[in-house]
């Protein structure tokens, strides 16, 4: 049981289609296969062996995504971001430009992504066949606190794709293009899942070159966050038309309503909401347009992962009532890295909290209703910051925004909001607005940033704005 026995199983029955498709690397099934191969064996040369974890320290998605399947072919944790220093064999690195070299370090160069001719005699590397090896560690969200790194094994790896195949299977002829980071659990678990049903994976440069690589590569699924999402379109010129999308999967946190609106309408109808976790993958997931009327809907709970809403004090709580999500499965990880006192709080008796509060109804849809600790009280009134970012998102200037409670001079919390500003601002259309729809939970400060602090899946890091907020007092006013 490992995550790259897809590529070799591919490599025999189909070499010569494309596995990873880019301007800057063509890569067909045998060719991969070859280069995960070449790889790995320049890793074992190295020192590293199953039961080793390396961080991998590059940056070019291509570059990572090789290096990790090398690792996780030889039985080697890919690490990443987040993970102990200390407790990692090697970090997987570019040359410093000063020509220094950090401790532990393993200096990658351009030599070992290219991909060996197919006359070369490169032999196969056996991959690790023990499930509970771990295929990579990843960093929880961090959205309210510090992020916490945990490891998912080959076993998880493969539930979690199992678990979407069920409910949401990728049409034939797959190129998918996922614009989050692969060293992401949600990044990385994408490629994967192009790569056990044999289609391609499309890199484009960047966010902003994401509508044109569709274009170029003839992508039919992308793969995004919500933030993600926006950005892409704000990119997209006005009469530009994505003709080859049939889908488009939103992941990384709640998509406002306004968004979908807009995805639909210029990229493609079939919108997939996908909610999930670090800690387990998939949890649940649905089209769009099955959950627009419904306020908070984010799909519906998948086959092989339990779910259940309870009370403060664990018990369940019957169809419909709020509480707190807790989920369970084979795909789920048991604790964090090295850090038994934040593992307490979230990990018991085989469940994982999620730290989410929710609905769930009796036909398995889940309602999210926001985190509960970025949920506030300010003055008395109850605040649900994804309910009040709606609300500012839907003026078109406004290209980003997170709302957050953060202390006044006395101590005492106050709604916040930070805004990404695209276009001229209307100030008096804003305070319409507010009067209108948000009245006692308007935010009392503003703050106009560049960018929105966002993690890896796409997720709003609200603790930096809090210290934003403090370093910049009353903020902009309103």
């Amino acid at each position: 049981m490992n995550v790259t026995d897809w590529i070799r199983d591919a490599a025999r029955r189909t070499p010569d289609v494309e596995a990873i498709c880019g301007d800057a690397l063509v890569l067909t099934y045998g060719a991969l296969d070859r280069t995960v191969d070449a790889i790995a064996v320049r890793l074992v040369a190295a020192g590293l062996g199953p039961g080793d974890a390396a961080l991998v320290e590059v940056i070019g998605q291509d570059e990572i995504l090789l290096l990790m399947l090398a690792l996780g072919r030889i039985g080697v944790a890919a690490a990443t971001p987040g993970y102990p220093k200390a407790r990692a064999a090697a970090r997987l690195m570019r040359a410093r430009p000063d020509g220094t070299r950090a401790a532990k370090a393993i200096v990658v160069d351009d030599e070992w992504f290219r991909s060996p001719p197919p006359t070369a005699s490169v032999p196969p590397v056996p991959s690790h066949q023990h499930g509970g090896a771990v295929a990579s560690t990843h960093g929880s969200s961090g959205t309210t606190g510090a992020p916490k790194s945990m490891a998912v094994t080959h076993a998880m790896k493969i539930a979690r794709i199992a678990n979407a195949a069920r409910v949401s299977p990728l049409p034939a002829g797959l190129r998918m293009l996922c614009a989050a980071d692969r060293r992401a659990g949600y990044g990385y678990l994408a490629a994967l899942r192009a790569l056990a049903v044999g289609g391609t994976i499309v890199t484009a440069r960047g966010l902003d070159d994401v509508a044109a690589a569709v274009v170029r590569h003839r992508v039919n699924v992308l793969t995004v966050a919500p933030v993600m999402l926006a950005r892409i379109l704000a990119t997209l010129p006005e009469s530009a038309t994505l003709p080859t999308l049939v889908r488009v999967e939103v992941g990384g946190g709640y998509m406002p309503r306004p968004l979908y609106r807009q995805a639909r309408a210029r990229l493609c109808p079939d919108i997939h909401s996908v909610y999930g976790s670090t800690e387990g993958g998939y949890i649940a997931t649905a089209p769009v347009a099955v959950l627009e009327a419904i306020d908070g809907a984010v799909g519906y709970v998948v086959p092989g992962v339990d779910a259940e809403v309870v009370a403060p004090d664990g018990t369940p709580l019957p169809p419909g009532a709020e509480g707190m999500l807790r989920a369970r499965g084979p795909s789920f990880v048991r604790e964090y890295i090295d850090d038994p006192a934040a593992s307490v709080p979230v990990f018991h008796n085989g469940w994982v909290e999620t730290g989410d509060v929710c609905s769930l109804a009796a036909d398995g849809l889940l309602i999210v209703y926001g985190r509960s600790g970025e949920m506030f009280s300010a003055g008395g009134v109850k605040i649900v910051p994804q309910d009040v970012e709606d609300v500012l998102l839907s003026l078109d200037w406004i290209r980003d925004a997170a709302v957050f409670g953060a202390p006044d001079e006395h101590g005492l919390t106050q709604a916040w909001a930070a805004i990404v500003v695209d276009g001229k601002p209307d100030p008096a259309a804003l305070d319409a607005l507010c009067a209108r729809q948000l009245r006692q939970r308007t935010p009392r400060s503003m703050l106009m940033v560049d960018a929105i602090p966002r993690n890896a899946n796409g997720k709003i890091v609200r603790g930096e704005l809090i210290a934003m907020a403090a370093r910049y007092g009353k903020g902009t006013g309103r």
